[in-house]
């Protein structure tokens, strides 16, 4: 094993030797002391927003992008080969760039860290190439906007940078188009915007290094293996070694609490893959959540819409999804809504493979049914088409799920509720999900319940003579506190999945309050006939 790794941090080599493999990227940084007013890396709470740096990656499909991702969530050793910067370094290298000309000409009314986390935030929307609408915008930068007193003025100066990385993407499309090479655009490998980092971000592939074997000054090992087959046998060697991928769930702890062996999974291919069949989407355990709302979520709209709320975007960057269902937190918002999409979860060892509905995956005393030496391989996410939906003997499905929390984002929810119903041509359930968190030590599901709902007509009468079953079989089990109000969510949250779904053939769910009326979550940020406007920043 090797006492030492590298990795690029702003632009130049920087060599890690016997470094704690607890240690935070962020607390790495705020000893170096890079920026000139000071650590700006000192130790935060997470999850209140901490400090960002930008990571150039390579996404699910292939295509290299720029994340912006939370320093004080990820372990020093992940960082081995990997190519960081820093808001302040992105400054001195390219004063010009659009981002650092927009914040400096703009009174946004926030201090020099706050002004880092948006400044790589709006860096990282600059270079997207799918980022069109004004629900996206706000996703793009929920960690800040929601926690920030001039938020207008923030939107604003987004909505301009934004608008002219459309435009400048725009007339590279349509010059590429003329010229055969328009799936270079698409593949991110056909430079837009001609400046330092879009060059170096077109011409990024990571470095081909074999399996990162680390050990620290106090003998505690880090592996990161390349191959599925190599990681179960790590895992097999060592069955006390944590299992890590993003680093968010464990990153919480890190630099307090030790681990002998940590066995990172972000460089196994065969687990970062997402593919889309013909009856279900298959996504690898490492995929990033943001990987799979910019890819599933796009088909599958409910868990589109639920992953733009999870934590925020610089956490999104990093959790993935097989983490999230591994830790079986007890308040997990996904897991319900994995439930209501008949969703099966892949797990895999060195004896062999099998595989559980997602229902049945976790286990009392907030645990899951992985077994020692097991892994979980993929997700499966069925895909309900027209066809799929006709030898299921239905006609439609409906389906969404409601997260409560105390804030927008970065907050741990009080309750989510999931809920899915399969209907005949004439109107009645042939099908039905009920599913819950935050209510007890794992997702409960409300069976008897959805078994009164199958046969009845979906209409209001329907919802509450099956209301009762539901109180009945969802009880608050655990000490979070706020116990009549959650009970209450049981009823209301299932309530609200139907009346924002009243009728059998409704695709778009009915807005219930004014909430639409001021976000227009569909509405462009920028006038798609003013492309050619050449005045925008």
């Amino acid at each position: 094993m090797q006492s030492w790794f590298t990795f690029e941090l702003n632009g130049a080599e920087c060599r890690v030797d016997g470094v704690a493999t607890n240690k935070t990227l962020a607390q790495f940084l705020a000893d170096r002391g890079t920026w000139p007013e000071g650590p700006c890396f000192a130790p935060t709470d997470s999850w209140a927003g901490g400090d960002l740096v930008l990571l150039a990656t390579i996404d699910a499909v292939g295509r290299p992008k720029y994340r912006a991702v939370d320093a004080t969530l990820l372990f020093l050793p992940m960082m081995a080969g990997q190519d960081i910067w820093t808001w302040e370094a992105f400054c001195l290298m390219d004063p010009g760039h659009t981002v650092v000309r927009a914040m400096r000409a703009a009174s946004l009314e926030c201090g020099p860290r706050a002004e880092a986390r948006l400044g790589l935030l709006l860096v990282e929307g600059y270079y997207r190439q799918d980022l069109r609408w004004m629900g996206q915008l706000r996703e793009q930068l929920d960690g800040i906007v929601t926690r920030t007193a001039n938020w207008r003025a923030i939107e604003r100066v987004a909505r301009q940078i934004f608008a002219k990385a459309e435009r400048m993407r725009h007339e590279a499309e349509q010059i590429a188009q003329a010229s055969g090479v328009g799936k270079l655009i698409q593949q991110g490998r056909l430079d837009v915007f001609d400046d330092i980092f879009s060059r170096h971000l077109v011409a990024y592939y990571p470095e081909d290094d074999e399996d990162l074997s680390y050990v620290d000054e106090s003998k505690r090992r880090f592996y990161r293996p390349k191959t599925l087959v190599e990681l179960l046998q790590l895992k097999n060697q060592y069955p006390d070694a944590e299992v890590i991928a993003g680093g968010t769930g464990m990153g919480q702890t890190a630099g307090k609490s030790e681990w002998e062996t940590l066995i990172s999974t972000e460089d196994v291919e065969e687990l970062r893959v997402i593919r889309k069949e013909p009856n279900h989407w298959e996504i690898g355990a490492a995929v990033t959540l943001t990987s799979v709302g910019e890819t599933v979520g796009r088909d599958v709209g409910p868990l589109g819409k639920l992953l733009s709320r999870f934590a925020s975007r610089a956490v999104r960057n990093r959790a993935t999804l097989g983490g999230n269902l591994a830790i079986a937190a007890t308040y997990g918002q996904i897991a319900p809504l994995l439930i209501a999409l008949d969703a099966r979860v892949h797990l895999t060892s060195l004896e062999g493979e099998r595989d559980a509905p997602m229902a049945m995956f976790f286990d009392r005393g907030g645990k899951s049914i992985l077994r020692p030496g097991e892994v979980i391989r993929s997700i499966s996410v069925p895909r309900f088409t027209e066809s799929i939906l006709e030898k299921r003997g239905s006609q439609s499905r409906l389906c969404d799920a409601y997260m409560v929390t105390l804030r927008r984002s970065l907050c741990e929810p009080l309750m989510t509720g999931a809920f899915a119903v399969e209907l005949a041509a004439d109107g009645t359930v042939k099908k039905a999900w009920i599913a819950y968190s935050g209510v007890s030590d794992r997702p409960l599901r409300a069976r008897k319940a959805e078994k009164e709902l199958v046969g009845r007509k979906w209409n209001e009468k329907a919802i509450m003579q099956v209301l009762p079953s539901v109180n009945q079989e969802i009880k608050i089990e655990d000490d979070r506190g706020n116990d009549d109000y959650r009970r209450q969510l049981v009823i209301t949250l299932f309530q609200k999945f139907y009346f924002q779904h009243p009728k059998v053939a409704d695709d778009v769910a009915v807005e219930l309050g004014a909430a639409s009326e001021f976000a227009h979550p569909e509405q462009p940020f920028f006038d798609a006939l003013a492309l050619g406007d050449k005045s925008v920043l």
